[in-house]
């Protein structure tokens, strides 16, 4: 499925944000990435927790069901240029596309 990437900015070790649009979905979304530590509140359905190297991610994905207009879009995110492991990548595409 296509999505459509608008605006990256800041850093997988800090807060990493993604938002972008889905023709198909007709939605927009905006998918907040950071490093959490083991004392974070695991009972919250509102995001994923995932686990790499030791590591906690913390993906939290806001699904808007409408297009926003933004001024550019890229087909794809270079997740080795950001430095965002694969499965924590997988899960942040899983979120957007997920109705949950």
């Amino acid at each position: 499925m296509e999505i459509h990437y608008s605006d990256i900015h800041g850093d997988i070790n800090n807060i990493l944000t993604i938002e972008g649009y889905v023709p198909k979905l007709s939605r927009s979304f905006k998918t907040v990435i950071n490093i959490v530590d083991n004392t974070y509140d695991t009972n919250n359905e509102e995001y994923i927790l995932i686990k790499y190297k030791n590591i906690l991610y913390c993906i939290d994905t806001t699904l808007i069901n409408m297009k926003i207009n933004y001024n550019s879009y890229k087909n794809k995110v270079d997740y080795e240029k950001y430095k965002i492991p694969v499965n924590v990548y997988i899960t942040m595409i899983g979120s957007i596309l997920s109705d949950l």
